[in-house]
């Protein structure tokens, strides 16, 4: 019977189209209120035809079938494109959200996704949090030319007398149109690490910069210097890091290096871990399992890989339906309950570009079973703006079934401030 039902929908293909092109064209067209109730009829007349109630069946399960032909599937793409760009105006946000999320994370999407992508901005929503907390930063004796550095990405761990964050510090400035100023005479770029220190209620109690006692690879021409996008973790009970470095290798390529500190901050180990894919690597997520450190390497197909000194093995593999080749490591998996379960929760971010070279973050919650295995995740969110936020990682709370999650704002030239978001 379903199947006598799919050979009367091939009829109405002539229709389908008749309809998506009057939607196309009058998207183009000029906008009135008319034309927005004319837009909306035809939309629905669409989806009657094959027999989807609009709006309140695409809420539910995906509406693309393989017992329907390409060319069918093809048009319900590219009405739900449509749909995409119009319902901010025809005031179906909440639709629309899930709509693009539909297709942004469809395997099967033949259509150019970078239209849904960047209109998918807006309707996703603020992070909701029960607070924000900001902690202004300035020039010391730690760190004289802070206000020559500028801060992003830090990461933090929760310790058993408050915090450490660590703040990423570059010589180089992103205007607002993405474009990057770097400030070194040769256009060296310089990465530090400062360890700022909090107690239970982030009181500032010690500032520490990261110092480097290894033995560094000599280089010809070392363009790009320091410990990118650091994490920090605990291994064995001592304080451990992984991070992006370039001045590691003699190829000035990127990897992952994985570093241990002493409780000065110093850097007394430092393991370069060789590419599994012989490629450029970063956004690697660090963890600890049965007493060996792992890290999530990529989404798609769904990786973990184990890591043993300089060298990573395979642990680990899952193709799933969604297309998650867009997600990239953000913050490193914490044990998380989820409706009684037992599992984790790790922080993904996507990255389209807002204007020619600025590019705009946003981030999704992913919940991983006791097994590591991805089970459910949110739809995207941001901050405060769109724009460069990174949430590098997070943490549990000193205070019960809350999770800190922090970013940095310049809010001018010369004041720092580290943003805690707090949310239960």
């Amino acid at each position: 019977m379903e199947n006598l039902r799919d050979i009367k929908l091939e009829s109405n293909y002539e229709e389908l189209t008749i309809f998506y092109n009057k939607v196309n064209f009058l998207r183009h067209a000029n906008k009135t209120e008319d034309i927005y109730d004319d837009i909306y009829i035809y939309i629905k007349c669409f989806f009657l035809l094959i027999r989807v109630k609009f709006p309140q069946d695409l809420f539910k399960s995906n509406i693309i079938k393989k017992s329907y032909s390409d060319n069918i599937n093809n048009l319900i793409f590219l009405m739900l494109d449509e749909l995409i760009i119009l319902g901010y105006y025809l005031k179906l946000s909440t639709l629309c959200l899930v709509i693009s999320d539909k297709l942004i994370l469809s395997r099967e999407c033949p259509i150019n996704k970078n239209q849904a992508i960047g209109n998918q901005k807006f309707y996703i929503e603020k992070l909701m949090v029960n607070f924000s907390n900001k902690i202004k930063l300035e020039s010391n004796s730690v760190h004289a030319n802070l206000n020559e550095f500028t801060a992003m990405n830090p990461s933090i761990l929760k310790t058993e007398n408050g915090y450490i964050v660590n703040c990423r510090l570059v010589n180089y400035e992103i205007t607002e149109d993405g474009l990057y100023w770097i400030k070194h005479p040769q256009r060296k770029i310089i990465t530090e690490n400062l360890i700022v220190s909090f107690d239970k209620k982030f009181n500032v109690t010690k500032l520490n910069l990261i110092i480097d006692k290894t033995e560094k690879i000599k280089l010809s021409n070392p363009n790009i210097e320091g410990y990118e996008d650091l994490i920090m973790f605990q291994y064995n009970s001592e304080l451990y890091f992984s991070s992006t470095t370039l001045d590691t290798n003699q190829y000035g390529r990127p990897q992952i290096t994985r570093c241990k500190l002493n409780e000065n901050y110093q850097i007394v180990e430092k393991i370069p871990i060789d590419s599994p894919q012989n490629r450029p690597e970063k956004n690697w997520l660090p963890f600890v399992d049965n007493d060996e450190i792992k890290f999530i390497y990529q989404y798609h197909p769904y990786t973990i890989i184990r890591n043993v000194r300089s060298v990573s093995k395979e642990e680990f593999r899952k193709e799933y339906s969604f297309d998650f080749s867009r997600f990239k490591g953000s913050a490193a998996p914490i044990p998380f309950e989820l409706n009684s379960q037992n599992g984790y929760l790790i922080v993904v971010h996507e990255t389209f570009n807002l204007k020619a070279t600025l590019r705009c973050y946003l981030h999704r919650f992913v919940y991983l079973n006791k097994s590591m295995e991805i089970e459910k995740m949110s739809h995207p969110w941001f901050f405060e703006k769109w724009g460069i936020e990174f949430c590098r990682s997070m943490c549990h709370s000193h205070e019960n079934n809350k999770i800190i999650l922090n970013i940095i704002y310049i809010e001018n030239k010369f004041t720092l401030f580290i943003v805690l978001y707090l949310f239960a």
